[in-house]
């Protein structure tokens, strides 16, 4: 089973610096690549799922604009 990444984390704290550090692989360490936002986590919730549940809009919105999956069952 998938566990959460730092961006799955990001997105529910509602950390958009940090959030937009993973999606554009801004400044990570050299260890880490750019992730992909519609990764699953855990409990195969997504970037865009973290950020909703715990109402960061301004996250969601980002994610979405990046390309985050919505509405669609995986």
């Amino acid at each position: 089973m998938p566990s959460d990444s730092n961006l799955h984390k990001a997105a529910h704290k509602g950390d958009i610096d940090e959030l937009k550090k993973y999606v554009e692989g801004i400044e990570l360490p050299e260890d880490e690549d750019k992730i992909d936002i519609n990764e699953p986590g855990a409990s195969d919730r997504r970037a865009l799922h973290r950020s909703a549940g715990a109402g960061h809009i301004e996250c969601c919105l980002y994610l979405i604009e990046k390309g985050a999956i919505v509405g669609k069952i995986f």
